[in-house]
């Protein structure tokens, strides 16, 4: 992706500051429309901080002039938050690892720029860095969906509270006055102790009172849980559980085959391999072989057979279709799935490299889990300690 980066691998150290130190005093949880960087800028918990005093860290080691531009995207959204994280992390592990690690560098013959220029170990290539995104229209219905979440959880009762199921979000916000005066409506109508006694010989999700709510396109439908005795006047936060009312279609593969389908050619002839970066943080985890489907396709049978013979490929892969191999000059891809900066040294990401015949790989460093394909299946050799790696002592984030 494009960046704003001087074209050099800089030794001059950045003064940009991501985070000001100082003391916190909010310690509670995050808030459902709350920004990861507006949740880590005010947590007073101390795994924040040290994230606090990491980025800074990280940001530090930087290009002089790269924070200027990085800055901005880690303080926006959180799409532009994570997109701006890989990067930043990616930079920082192979400096870390020894590599000489050049920024947004020049290709001859194309005005587009790839991320970073990795050298070391005997070997050069490229390294984009791409996040799987969503779709605007879904991003503008979450944001909806968690206004309404933050609205229900600033209300508070003291003989009840709720859970929320939602099937569909309507396509403007929902005005709350008029469901919260429906919901106090019907709490009202509820015999708490009743209830509680009912309750307490069954399955409370099974029996617990229903009130659906349908308008403008949002459907939701909302449980009425009473208190226990020795919670009674607590003022409990009204909403304390929500979630989808119907299973959801899981299609990460595609999200996955996505973004590499729009880094693989676009710039041209390169003159050394192009490895691509992708972090899938999607609302399911992307799994291992979910990722494998991505890049080399759904096929019949075992994947040892398909890579010998590609008709098997029903659903054509980022590497192996069903006309046979492609992409060899893309020949590795690392995957990093559910990857926020608190997890650091718990999530390994994996180096997936394509089997096409005589195609060479660029030498990697230790701390990325090689993934294998064998006549046995698919298997991970876990990398090098992250914690070493990012000079962190045993047990950071846990």
């Amino acid at each position: 992706m494009a960046m704003g980066w001087p074209s050099r691998s800089a030794p001059e150290r950045s003064t940009e500051v991501l985070f000001a130190t100082g003391p916190r005093i909010d310690a509670s949880r995050k808030r459902p429309n709350e920004g990861i960087y507006e949740f880590l800028d005010r947590s007073a918990k101390p795994l924040f901080g040290e994230v606090r005093r990491v980025l800074n860290e990280w940001l530090a080691g930087l290009p002089e002039e790269a924070p200027r531009e990085l800055v901005p995207r880690l303080r926006s959204n959180d799409q532009a938050f994570e997109s701006a994280f890989w990067e930043l992390y990616l930079y920082t592990a192979y400096i870390r690892s020894g590599y000489r690690v050049t920024v947004h560098p020049q290709i001859a013959g194309s005005t587009n720029h790839p991320d970073f220029m990795v050298d070391g170990n005997g070997t050069r290539f490229y390294l984009e860095a791409v996040r799987v995104g969503t779709a605007a229209a879904d991003v503008a219905a979450e944001r909806r969906l968690q206004d309404l979440k933050a609205a229900l959880a600033r209300q508070h009762h003291d003989r009840f509270e709720l859970s929320m199921l939602y099937w569909e979000i309507g396509p403007a916000p929902l005005p709350t006055n008029a469901l919260l005066h429906r919901i106090d409506s019907w709490l009202s109508s509820l015999d708490p102790d009743a209830l509680f006694e009912a309750l307490s010989h069954g399955s409370i999700f099974d029996n617990a009172p229903r009130f659906p709510w349908r308008r403008d396109g949002w459907r939701l439908e909302f449980q009425a849980i009473p208190l226990a005795a020795d919670a009674i006047g607590d003022s409990q936060s009204l909403v304390v559980m929500s979630g989808p009312g119907e299973a959801q279609v899981v299609d990460n593969p595609t999200g996955v085959l996505r973004v590499l389908d729009s880094k693989a050619n676009r710039y041209g002839s390169m003159g050394h391999p192009l490895v691509i970066a992708v972090m899938s943080n999607t609302e399911y985890p992307t799994e291992d072989y979910e990722f494998e489907k991505a890049l080399f396709g759904l096929a019949v049978g075992r994947r040892v057979d398909s890579i010998r013979d590609p008709s098997l490929v029903r659903i054509d892969g980022h590497w192996l279709t069903r006309h046979g191999w492609r992409r060899g000059h893309t020949p590795q891809v690392i995957a990093a799935s559910c990857l926020k900066p608190w997890l650091i040294t718990q999530v390994h990401p994996r180096l997936w490299t394509t089997l096409e015949p005589d195609v060479a790989a660029p030498s990697q460093p230790d701390w990325l889990s090689g993934v294998h394909i064998g006549e046995d299946g698919t298997s991970v050799e876990l990398g090098s300690s992250l914690e070493t790696l990012f000079g962190l002592p045993p047990g950071w984030g846990g």
